[in-house]
């Protein structure tokens, strides 16, 4: 038996693990495509291009454009945000320089956190 939310698609599955399924069962997604929004945005406020690439990584306008705009993205969504990072390192670099500067205590104040930001 398998079961996972990221499975999908099982045909690929099948075909990777050289297993057949006989019985299987994929459920719709419990949000509905009313409910999502996906959004790239490529310069942050103060038009600070946000690129975390090597070099720019540690630039404090870079940082700090990001988390200001992931703090107005938080003003203005009812709900939850799902931030995506190239890798743990730049999210622990990013979380550690809005705690510093007191960006996190602004995204902080649009969201409950429960341990997890981001």
């Amino acid at each position: 038996m398998l079961a996972s939310g990221t499975l999908s698609p099982i045909p690929f599955l099948e075909q990777e693990l050289m297993v057949p399924f006989p019985v299987q069962l994929s459920n719709p997604h419990i949000i509905g495509d009313n409910q999502l929004f996906a959004g790239i945005f490529k310069t942050g406020p103060g038009e600070i291009r946000l690129s975390s690439s090597f070099q720019n990584r540690n630039d404090n306008s870079y940082l700090k454009s990001l988390g200001d705009l992931i703090t107005k993205v938080c003003s203005v969504v009812p709900k939850g945000v799902l931030v995506f990072f190239p890798s743990y390192s730049v999210m622990d670099l990013c979380t550690k320089s809005w705690q510093s500067t007191g960006v996190w205590d602004a995204i902080s104040s649009h969201k409950v956190n429960d341990g997890i930001l981001l």
